[in-house]
């Protein structure tokens, strides 16, 4: 009795010692008790977030008593990895999404693959959560809590303003399927209807892991007819993998053709046939696809290559920044900028850049504006207080300059939405610096499924 509570009080003592040189590589312990050294050491582990921690003796004396240890990191893996019941996705595919964990020390390292998951993969919103544990005495498993974003929807937009005192109606659809075939890929289907003359289909399909393979491929089609001048065609074709420093990285290439009208020919609109490397870099780590309040998006593009044997370049880059203000407020701040550009010659016209409208400068017509490159800063107040319900109240300022000075196209107006959890309806009532008398009406339905 007398000897146990001897322990107990040593114990105290030494676990209050022991903390003190816990950040150091060696441990002091006045003691050669067996029991002691065992209480001691265990203590310091249990509370060390690190696994990979050892104590091993390096000396003791019997004469005083003192047991010396040091504190050494020995590179552990985990043998089995664990997942929740609500991961709708083949373990194939799985397995290929957390494989780099299977090879990670465990730590730090941990973390940061999380986060380079989140830059990868699309339907990855938050960094996975693991917890440690042994499933039997020589086997180590890490329990992974993963939750798949996954937004499959249909919308489509409606668009109202008048043009000459004439009504102008503006349509366009989006389909969009993620994980249908449980395989995490990606299929998109969009349409969109500027007038009688000019049209836009584009498909598109992204595999994160085809045939178990460790990269991904992406693949698009784009087709356009623009004021029955002429009709453009391009088709991609993109490997898609993580990079350090380059996050989620594509890199492929592209064929297009430009086929002009007769009317297009008479206007100066010449045939083109072009092929071209393509680079992508996107990192995103916003909180939510649809309606993010915290977080940033950069994602770039550039394009090189030859059209009838001249060499040109085409880039693209954006930037968004979200900034809570309040729990039900945030400001969301963005810049955009596209560029082309011919080596030694002039860009052909009908390779110009097309913007305005609802997706780059609202309160304009839609590809009311031609150039060779352009750029647009968006300022827009968001205010959330229900979760079924978000205003916000936005600007968009436009230039043709790289860098403006004079001109400034200015678009501002509100916005209405309503979420719910099968749908959700957007209002959007924009107007223009220019003429303020023509202001456009946007009716945005998303069903979700």
């Amino acid at each position: 009795m007398y000897k146990a509570r001897y322990v107990r009080i040593f114990n105290y003592i030494f676990c209050f010692f022991i903390a003190a040189y816990s950040q150091s590589e060696k441990v002091y312990i006045k003691s050669l008790d067996p029991m002691i050294i065992d209480d001691s050491l265990n203590h310091m582990l249990e509370n060390q977030i690190d696994l990979s921690l050892t104590y091993n003796l390096e000396s003791y004396s019997l004469f005083p008593s003192y047991s010396i240890y040091k504190a050494t990191k020995n590179v552990k893996t985990v043998d089995s990895l664990l997942f929740n019941d609500v991961i709708d996705i083949d373990k194939h595919i799985i397995n290929q999404i957390f494989k780099p964990y299977r090879n990670a020390a465990i730590g730090e390292h941990f973390t940061q693959i999380g986060s380079q998951l989140m830059s990868r993969y699309y339907f990855i919103s938050k960094i996975p959560d693991y917890h440690f544990g042994k499933i039997n005495e020589y086997t180590l498993g890490a329990m992974m809590k993963f939750e798949p974003n996954f937004e499959s929807s249909v919308s489509g937009i409606v668009g109202f303003n008048k043009l000459n005192n004439r009504s102008r109606f503006i349509g366009e659809i989006n389909l969009n399927l993620e994980n249908y075939l449980k395989k995490a890929e990606k299929f998109n289907l969009f349409w969109k209807h500027t007038d009688s003359l000019s049209q836009v289909i584009t498909i598109g399909t992204f595999l994160p892991h085809p045939f178990n393979w460790n990269n991904g491929v992406e693949m698009q089609y784009h087709h356009e007819v623009f004021e029955g001048l002429y009709a453009f065609r391009e088709k991609k074709l993109l490997l898609h993998t993580f990079l350090p420093m380059l996050n989620s990285f594509n890199l492929g290439y592209i064929t297009g053709q430009i086929i002009p009208t007769e009317t297009g020919l008479f206007n100066g609109y010449k045939k083109s046939q072009y092929k071209a490397f393509s680079v992508v870099s996107k990192k995103d780590v916003r909180n939510d696809r649809l309606f993010p309040s915290r977080g940033k998006l950069i994602n770039s593009t550039i394009d090189g290559g030859l059209d009838n044997e001249i060499i040109f370049f085409k880039g693209y880059l954006e930037m968004q920044s979200f900034h809570g203000l309040k729990n039900d407020m945030h400001i969301k701040l963005q810049w955009m900028g596209h560029g082309i550009g011919y080596l030694n010659n002039q860009v052909p016209k009908s390779r110009y850049l097309h913007f305005g409208g609802s997706s780059t400068l609202r309160g304009y017509q839609e590809h009311a504006f031609i150039a060779t490159q352009y750029q647009v800063f968006t300022i827009e107040l968001n205010y959330r207080p229900l979760l079924s319900l978000q205003t916000n109240f936005f600007a968009d300022i436009g230039s043709t300059e790289l860098i403006p000075t004079d001109r400034y196209l200015i678009g501002y107006g509100i916005g209405l939405n309503q979420i719910n959890e099968n749908s959700i309806i957007k209002l959007v009532y924009a107007l223009s610096n220019e003429k303020k008398s023509n202001g456009k009406i946007h009716i945005i339905l998303v069903s979700r499924f």
